[in-house]
């Protein structure tokens, strides 16, 4: 892979989800959940990483059900996915 790459799974999901992302460069990252407003609600990661595949859970228990979007930033990149919290 070229290009920065984010996908959680399950999804939708209850309470807990995986997330994997995968960086083509050394670099810092910034992993951020975000409500439909576009507001960060949750920072999952903000630090420096390897190239390569990486994989972080996160715990959305505290979130009411809904749709949110899971933001990658990282080497002046950003990729955003949609998740679904169902409960």
């Amino acid at each position: 892979r070229r290009e920065n790459f984010i996908q959680n799974y399950p999804n939708p999901f209850n309470n807990m989800t995986t997330i994997e992302f995968h960086i083509p460069e050394n670099g810092n990252v910034k992993l951020v959940v975000c409500n439909i407003h576009g507001q960060e609600i949750a920072v999952i990661a903000d630090d420096l990483r390897s190239a390569g595949t990486h994989t972080l859970s996160f715990d959305g228990s505290d979130l009411e059900s809904g749709v949110y979007f899971i933001r990658l930033e990282s080497n002046g990149h950003c990729t955003t996915k949609r998740m679904i919290i169902l409960k």
